[in-house]
């Protein structure tokens, strides 16, 4: 089973360089997929060792992300359809650029699904951050309107997985009435509520995502032990927030994790 990691990043090379060691790390087989965002100063030969992993791929479509604006869905999917040129492979895996990997096994979690999304019901959670947003976008309205899906649906985008036949439905049916250049769609986290909505279609297996994500800042020391050990969240194997500084606390600890690993063996 070959598994595609699609990962945007924006900024720190260095950052972008220990998250691809922590993939390979984790999922030694699996193809990783760099958008670099426009904005992105990507030069110098600190950067040259990216280029030269076999199982590395610098998509050439440069998209300019900002904060908020909700281009995530176009980066993923640019992603996606670069990789399918490029290899095979039975999985399409979605991360940010602050999150990394804690704990062996996801690979093996990956193959019991589908896919890997939450179908949180969007009116039920009144407070959800994204609620309003989406309300307003047309696109979104045209999608559930297309696909017959009476209610809003809700997920995160770190740890989401999908089968590779799936999520290429799936992008068809987005990209039938999305790209980030119409205008007049409001700026928010698409990519939480376009996924999980198409997906609600396709997908009949559903795990969740294997990523933690801690909302109110970075994720402690004593909960990556926790879930290291299955004291929680046996099906979680990788967790953000992790600040993107190498002298980060909890980043030490995380490189710590596969260092004393590969010292052991």
């Amino acid at each position: 089973m070959k598994v595609v990691v699609s990962l945007p990043v924006h900024e720190r090379p260095e950052i972008v360089i220990n998250q691809i060691q922590n993939v390979q790390y984790y999922m030694p087989e699996a193809v990783i997929v760099l958008h670099i965002s426009a904005f992105f100063e990507w030069n110098g030969t600190e950067n040259m060792n990216v280029f030269k992993l076999d199982n590395v791929l610098i998509n050439p479509e440069r998209i300019p992300t900002v904060y908020g604006q909700g281009m995530l869905p176009d980066v993923h999917n640019s992603n996606f359809k670069f990789a399918l040129k490029n290899t095979d492979f039975d999985y399409f895996t979605m991360h940010s650029s602050n999150d990394m990997f804690i704990k062996n096994g996801v690979k093996e979690y990956i193959a019991n699904y589908d896919a890997g999304v939450n179908q949180m019901m969007v009116q039920i959670h009144t407070d959800w951050p994204q609620k309003l947003f989406a309300e307003k976008d047309p696109v979104l309205a045209q999608l559930m309107k297309h696909l017959n899906i009476p209610e809003m649906i809700g997920s995160q985008i770190e740890g989401t997985f999908y089968k590779t036949e799936i999520f290429k439905e799936m992008v068809e049916e987005i990209e039938r009435f999305y790209s980030y250049k119409i205008e007049g769609i409001p700026y928010y986290a698409r990519e939480e509520l376009y996924y999980p909505i198409v997906a609600s279609k396709f997908v009949k297996n559903f795990g969740i995502p294997y990523t933690y994500m801690k909302l109110d800042g970075p994720i402690p020391i004593d909960m990556i032990d926790d879930i290291r050990s299955n004291n929680i969240m046996p099906d979680i194997y990788n967790v953000k927030r992790v600040l993107r500084d190498m002298s980060n606390p909890v980043r030490v600890y995380i490189n710590s994790l596969m260092t004393s690993t590969q010292t052991s063996a």
